[in-house]
């Protein structure tokens, strides 16, 4: 199941929430106030900021080892 970022948009609370199926028309609700009145945000898992590795080091890495 895919986790979903949210902000409620009449508590400004930021939270996550499972949803099985987009298309099954579930209404997502504030956990913080109970509205619905829910905007889905940007997520930004998986990028480590401040790691100091950028994408073209995690590819070459997962490639195998660069020929010189």
């Amino acid at each position: 199941m895919p986790i979903y970022e949210y902000k409620c948009e009449i508590c400004h609370t930021r939270f996550e929430q499972y949803v099985r199926s987009m298309s099954a028309g579930v209404q997502i609700a504030c956990p913080n106030c109970g509205a619905e009145d829910v905007k889905k945000e940007w997520s930004v898992f998986g990028l480590g900021k401040g790691s100091g590795a950028s994408f073209a080091d995690t590819t070459s890495a997962a490639c195998g080892p660069a020929s010189t």
